[in-house]
């Protein structure tokens, strides 16, 4: 995905928005523009005042996803994991604890604790206008001092031709947007958050160098893609093959007695594409979730695959072309798309590219499966 460009408007300084993530060592500065465009997407800001509580609020929500079912890193010195963690350790917040997916941080922002609100509040609000001043006003300037200055400086351009993006208002500790800059965002609203989007994937990225499908990790869908189509090919596989066995419990697979399960977890590698798809026992598919599966599957797994990849291009040679597509792209091969690969073609390909998925996935601390039959 190419960065989305900003559009200008009118007499707002939108190079200086197109930088407030020039410097970037935490994830709060993404999150923290997340969760404004976030409210004024919700129309939660009345007179366009919104309170900082709600904000620290919305970035917990935002990361809570690709930390938890990712298990994403945000960079070293990130506190926003650590935040969770103790949130969930907390009394009035064990729900966040037992599923910290479906808790809705949000809609409880007023019972936010005072130190966890400190914790993502110290810096943020006012790092993120620091593009809207000249640098000299700032240079040399000690935290506590450049955070004065940044709100003074705010204030007082507030109602000048060229507003920053909001003031602060430390009395209600809260932030007023500016309405021209209310405006803007409302007006380009999917520009914008398609901009920030870039951003924020870029950051995570950096973070995670080794990890694949950063982009589709950063969400939660708004409903999970169903896999009709791919139990629909295992089912007719079985079918016509008879003796498709369970690559975990060796059980031979009945055409309407098995689900699909990721190979390496979904929850790592973000797609659902035929090549990491496997038949399998429901029972085993329930006990693996989420873990990665045990080195010695590799074998079996290939073997599975061939068996598929060799019926369909005997019955259906029409459709071979279009079911290899996934396997040819990642799989690294340019080969198979007229003729199956033969098992050495298929273990050469896989072996070059699960081991160093599981690896990363291990080192994302996602873990290894152990079957107990």
């Amino acid at each position: 995905m190419n960065k989305p460009e900003l559009p200008d408007w009118q007499v707002l300084n939108i190079k200086a928005l197109s930088e407030i993530f020039r410097n970037r060592d935490t994830s709060y500065k993404f999150l923290w523009m997340l969760g404004i465009l976030h409210v004024v997407k919700q129309d939660w800001c009345k007179n366009n005042v919104i309170p900082e509580r709600l904000l620290v609020a919305c970035m917990l929500d935002i990361a809570k996803y690709p930390l938890h079912r990712f298990r994403l890193s945000l960079g070293y010195h990130d506190q926003v994991k650590q935040t969770l963690l103790d949130l969930a350790e907390l009394k009035d917040w064990r729900d966040l604890g037992a599923n910290v997916l479906d808790c809705n941080i949000t809609a409880r922002f007023k019972d936010i604790p005072d130190f966890i609100y400190r914790r993502l509040i110290g810096f943020v609000p006012y790092r993120l206008l620091s593009p809207f001043f000249p640098r000299k006003n700032l240079k040399d300037l000690s935290d506590k001092a450049q955070h004065r200055k940044i709100t003074a400086l705010a204030e007082t351009l507030f109602t000048s031709a060229t507003p920053p993006l909001y003031r602060l208002l430390p009395e209600q500790k809260a932030i007023e947007l500016h309405p021209l800059w209310r405006d803007y965002l409302t007006t380009h609203m999917p520009i914008v958050e398609a901009w920030v989007k870039w951003h924020w994937a870029d950051y995570v990225g950096g973070c995670n160098p080794n990890v694949p499908a950063i982009q589709g990790k950063l969400e939660k869908p708004d409903r999970r893609r169903s896999l009709t189509k791919e139990r629909a090919f295992w089912r007719w596989v079985i079918g016509n093959h008879g003796s498709v066995q369970c690559i975990f419990s060796g059980q031979v697979l009945g055409a309407t007695d098995f689900v699909v399960d990721h190979y390496i977890p979904r929850d790592f590698i973000a797609h659902d594409q035929m090549w990491n798809l496997s038949p399998v026992t429901r029972r085993m598919n329930e006990e693996k979730s989420s873990m990665l599966p045990p080195n010695r599957c590799l074998t079996k797994f290939v073997h599975q695959q061939h068996v598929g990849l060799l019926a369909y291009h005997s019955k259906k040679p029409a459709n071979y072309r279009g079911l290899m597509e996934s396997y040819l792209s990642n799989l690294g091969v340019s080969v198979w798309n007229d003729r199956p690969p033969t098992v050495e073609d298929l273990t050469q390909a896989y072996s070059r590219v699960i081991p160093p998925l599981l690896q990363l996935a291990r080192n994302s601390g996602f873990e290894t499966w152990e079957i107990a039959l």
